[in-house]
């Protein structure tokens, strides 16, 4: 693909991306991260998607969706090994951190939703 039409792209379409990716994630270093992903998914593509505006913002929300449950997946490993040292010295281990992802998931979801609606 050209370029020149992906800076152009880049130029204009960046800053809402990174609002987005911001919103969901919370953390500006991984919408940044999000960010640089979509536009080289962009690069791998032999011809511009149609309504390229459409494909930057649904693309970023769903890396950043998937970085959410990048996390969780993390949490819940943390917290099974968590729950197994605890088990090993009879201590209860707090339930709560394998809500956290979750919470934030049906967040992330919920919010994308709305965004989407409001775009139409």
């Amino acid at each position: 693909m050209d370029e020149c039409l992906i800076e152009k792209l880049y130029n204009e379409h960046r800053g809402d991306m990174l609002k987005l990716a911001d919103r969901i994630l919370r953390n500006r270093n991984d919408a940044e991260d999000v960010v640089q992903e979509v536009f080289l998914s962009l690069l791998s593509r032999e011809k511009p998607p149609r309504k390229p505006k459409s494909y930057l913002m649904t693309g970023t929300k769903n890396r950043a969706i998937d970085v959410i449950r990048d996390r969780q997946k993390q949490e819940r490993i943390a917290a099974g090994a968590a729950r197994r040292l605890s088990e090993d010295e009879d201590e209860e281990v707090n339930p709560i951190l394998d809500l956290s992802a979750d919470e934030h998931l049906a967040w992330a979801l919920e919010y994308c939703e709305d965004e989407l609606s409001n775009d139409e």
